[in-house]
């Protein structure tokens, strides 16, 4: 069996971040002479399925493939679908994906809401070191991240010090106390 090509990319931000947005870029894959066109992308893993505004999808004139009802934490409603193929930094290609449309996805210019159908095929990692929020993807999954192990042993480590400054400040005060 031949292994997967893995596609990955990394982005830092220089501050700790309430939400991931990453550069992307769309193309149609019916439409072969669209140019895959440039946008800002939020990633929600509270979203079951990935999301494009009705905006974007009159702008690239892409065909509705279909309706379905959306459930939303207020309301629900039937909107168009359509394919298209989505574009990660760092050539993250994922091809053929069905979105839905929205009125609109906040305020600003996010044109695409990047859902579970699209994280639960890689894996996703957020980290908030030195107060900068680094945001890692990559597919497909190809390992578990386990925190525990390491915190058990940062942890020993800490107890162990903590006993051996103790045992230690005993031994000086025992010392002080033969003087």
């Amino acid at each position: 069996m031949k292994p997967k090509k893995l596609s990955a990319f990394t982005i830092t931000y220089d501050r700790l971040v309430r939400e991931v947005i990453t550069d992307a870029k769309i193309a149609s894959p019916i439409d072969s002479t669209m140019a895959p066109y440039d946008l800002k992308a939020i990633w929600d893993t509270g979203a079951t399925s990935s999301v494009i505004t009705e905006t974007l999808a009159r702008h690239l004139k892409l065909p509705v493939t279909g309706k379905v009802k959306v459930l939303g934490v207020n309301s629900s409603e039937i909107v168009n679908t359509y394919i298209v193929d989505i574009y990660l930094p760092n050539m993250v290609i994922i091809q053929g994906v069905t979105v839905t449309e929205a009125k609109n996805l906040g305020p600003g210019e996010i044109h695409l809401l990047i859902g579970m159908d699209i994280i639960r095929n890689g894996d996703f990692a957020i980290t908030n070191k030195d107060l900068k929020t680094t945001f890692s993807f990559q597919m497909p999954s190809d390992q578990s991240i386990d925190f525990v192990p390491r915190a058990i042993t940062i942890n020993e480590r800490h107890n162990r010090i903590a006993e051996e400054k103790k045992r230690a400040l005993k031994n000086k005060r025992k010392c002080r106390k033969n003087k």
